[in-house]
């Protein structure tokens, strides 16, 4: 197994970025898988953005719960590397690939079976229902594949390894990309498929994206999984999800909360839900350095804690934290200035540019505190503190955001940058409780 492991001061910078590119890169991917569907069925107009706004809503319940497995397998691989433990690693990714393929094909059950009532209590137009539910249980049948790219995913950035994700990544929206364009269209001799052929799309890019990056986790040289690692061990799978259930109870109430959020805003009408879906996708793309350097941190911590060198454990956080606030203030700034021709790129109805262009500025006020949170919050899961992150979440999805875009959006008659304002308030709630989590210094004592 490569050693990428931090051994000294001097690694700490190189490192960070060594590891956070990749996985910003990583998540610019997975965002790009919805932001392709957005921007191709945004041709076919307002009704399917929105159904595939409200069907991608609806779908991040399923991947939160999933995700459990992949952020306590990054914690836990961590600790163990860290410890120069690799066999035992290798076991604790067989365990979650095991537990977490079962808890995928639940999953796609219970897609296929409650996607059309599950949309409905969203309150939509019919035809919106209707395109929803096409997406969700088509999209639904990928669920075990996607689980098994998590945990695969989750292993190898405990190992210190955010590139083969990255490639992997780059795979998914290559064949993502080129299907959706001919199902969605009927290119090619295929028949016109419209919101559903973008569903299929991405089930298929997923399936293969799963098998590349297992065939690529366990090439010679990476983690070496015996036989008697696929024997269910309880033990093993209970420190995972110890690790990662709170990160998917987080995950799940702030699915949750941006449900009602999507409700109030269909309120508005359907041309500002489509404002709202296409210009948080972009967004999205300009959030992921926080979430890369988040990852980087976790990574770090984990193994840091597990070699018993609280030092570069600080120093990894200190460095992530410069080096994501640099980042997030320059996407920032860009989003703010280009807003107008930004959002021109998924839809030509010019109200729907107009309002764009007047709301994005508004949200990209948020940028340097989700930085702030996201550094604190993944530094704390790779020190094994999962449940404050969750805390911060809650309180300021429900708290703040969420009141607060009532308030500023329908009360006060603001509309989509009035609620887009409520982002802020989020992001500084987390960003302080991460931060007062981490001066307190418990972090430093948690038993993995």
């Amino acid at each position: 197994m490569p050693d990428l492991r931090l051994s000294s001061a001097a690694d700490v910078r190189p490192m960070v970025a060594r590891l956070a590119w990749p996985a910003i890169g990583e998540q610019v991917l997975q965002t790009l898988v919805g932001v392709v569907h957005v921007a191709i069925v945004g041709r076919l107009g307002a009704a399917p953005v929105a159904a595939v706004g409200s069907a991608n809503q609806l779908m991040q319940v399923a991947i939160a719960a999933m995700g459990a497995f992949g952020i306590g397998t990054t914690v836990v691989v961590a600790r163990e590397i860290g410890a120069r433990r690799d066999r035992a690693a290798a076991h604790v990714v067989a365990q979650s690939l095991l537990a977490g393929g079962l808890v995928g094909l639940v999953l796609l059950l219970a897609g296929v079976a409650f996607a059309e009532p599950s949309i409905q209590l969203m309150g939509p137009e019919p035809e919106v229902v209707r395109l929803g539910d096409e997406y969700v249980r088509l999209s639904s049948y990928a669920f075990p594949a996607l689980v098994a790219m998590l945990v695969a995913a989750g292993g190898l950035r405990g190992l210190g390894d955010t590139r083969t994700p990255l490639v992997a990544g780059a795979a998914v929206n290559v064949v993502n990309l080129a299907l959706a364009y001919v199902l969605v269209f009927g290119h090619f001799g295929m028949p016109s498929m419209g919101v559903a052929g973008a569903a299929l799309a991405a089930a298929i890019a997923r399936a293969g994206g799963a098998v590349f990056l297992l065939a690529l986790l366990f090439r010679p040289g990476r983690f070496l999984v015996s036989a008697r690692d696929w024997l269910p061990d309880f033990t093993a799978i209970r420190r995972v999800l110890r690790i990662g259930i709170p990160t998917a109870a987080e995950q799940t109430l702030q699915t949750g909360a941006f449900l009602l959020y999507g409700t109030m805003l269909l309120a508005l009408g359907t041309a500002t839900y489509a404002t709202f879906r296409i210009t948080f996708q972009v967004m999205n793309v300009a959030f992921t350095p926080a979430l890369g350097y988040g990852a980087a941190a976790t990574t770090l911590v984990g193994q840091c804690l597990g070699g018993q060198r609280l030092d570069l454990a600080r120093a990894a956080i200190r460095e992530a934290q410069r080096q994501c606030l640099l980042v997030m203030v320059a996407t920032g700034v860009f989003c703010a200035v280009f807003a107008a021709p930004l959002t021109s790129l998924f839809t030509a109805d010019a109200d729907v540019i107009a309002l764009g262009a007047v709301a994005m500025p508004v949200l990209t006020l948020a940028q340097p505190f989700w930085g702030i949170g996201q550094v604190y919050a993944g530094s704390l899961r790779g020190a094994g503190d999962t449940r404050l992150p969750m805390v911060a979440t809650t309180l300021g999805m429900w708290v703040a955001r969420l009141p607060g875009s009532y308030l500023f959006g329908i009360v006060l008659g603001w509309g989509l940058p009035g609620v887009f304002l409520s982002s802020t308030l989020d992001a500084g709630v987390r960003a302080l409780l991460t931060y007062l989590r981490h001066r307190s210094g418990r972090w430093q004592h948690i038993v993995v």
